[in-house]
């Protein structure tokens, strides 16, 4: 995508500091960064609160793009930074109240606390023993071999 000279002008105001650069690059790719953050929003507000963030960003970090004529994938890269950041916050799931207890309903599979827990292990552990020692001596060595050594 090609800029125009009065972006390109408004991209060097804007990296020697003066903040009207920003009217400018703000005009010239807002409508572009609107439509980039209602694909990947769902929601109008949100795709609002991705643009103002994407700007935010584009601000504090004007310096940091390399060639001024990829300021929209750079600006589009940002969005879809930004975006993920909203998803991850808003996907994070904390426990309410109607999941009172909810912890202490998750069974404990430590052996030292599940003495049944030990005791099947053990058998288990006996009878895989016993079907060892009934294997020819080149397979029982093989296996213990392969296992235990």
């Amino acid at each position: 995508m090609s800029i125009s000279k009065q972006l390109l002008d408004g991209i060097n105001t804007l990296r020697a500091g003066n903040s009207q650069g920003f009217d400018i690059v703000y005009g010239e790719t807002s409508s572009y960064v609107f439509a980039r953050a209602r694909m990947i929003m769902n929601d109008e507000q949100d795709a609002n609160d991705l643009v103002q963030d994407t700007y935010i960003q584009a601000y504090q970090n004007i310096n940091s793009l390399q060639d001024p004529h990829n300021i929209f994938a750079w600006l589009g890269g940002i969005a879809y930074r930004q975006g993920m950041k909203i998803y991850r916050k808003k996907n994070d799931i904390l426990l309410g109240d109607d999941n009172d207890g909810f912890f202490e309903q998750i069974e404990n599979e430590d052996i030292e606390w599940n003495p049944e827990l030990s005791m099947e292990q053990k058998a288990v552990g006996n009878i895989v023993a016993e079907i060892i020692d009934e294997l020819p001596p080149l397979q029982k060595a093989a296996l213990t071999a392969f296992y235990y050594d």
